[in-house]
């Protein structure tokens, strides 16, 4: 394989792997959209050590509470 038939497989596959992070990150943007402030509010806060919820998550639920917030 020539070097550019391998820079090629590997551009391709970050654009693969860049565009199913995106998907991920829609669905989980439409999911914590339909969730209550009160839920949403008890992401932002949970701080736990065995927490579920990552920091991420926290700033995605911080920026739907901002939103609804004007």
């Amino acid at each position: 394989m020539s070097f550019w038939k391998k820079v090629g497989a590997l551009a391709k596959s970050g654009a693969v792997s860049a565009f199913n992070e995106a998907v991920a990150f829609n669905d989980k943007h439409q999911k914590m959209k339909n969730q209550s402030d009160d839920e949403l509010t008890r992401i932002t806060q949970d701080n736990g050590y065995f927490s579920r919820t990552t920091e991420a998550d926290k700033r995605l639920a911080r920026a739907i509470l901002r939103q609804r917030q004007k």
